[in-house]
């Protein structure tokens, strides 16, 4: 089967937002990690990304990693 254009164009800008979120994720984390945080940390790991909840609950691990920097840091 042939890829329909507007297929293809879903396609591309999903690696392109996946490649997006792989360069500020690896960012975010070297960032926690040279100031001190564990990302083993339950209240963080699933927030980072090792964790799946920046794909499935991107509002709740922004809140964990705010309240993980507050509080914990």
């Amino acid at each position: 089967m042939k890829i329909p254009k507007k297929i293809q164009n879903i396609i591309d800008r999903r690696e392109r937002l996946a490649m997006e979120l792989l360069d500020v994720c690896e960012k975010l984390d070297s960032w926690l990690e040279k100031n001190g945080a564990d990302l083993t940390d339950s209240d963080i790991a699933d927030s980072t990304i090792s964790g799946c909840m920046i794909y499935c609950e991107p509002e709740n691990a922004k809140t964990a990693v705010e309240e993980y920097i507050r509080n914990c840091m």
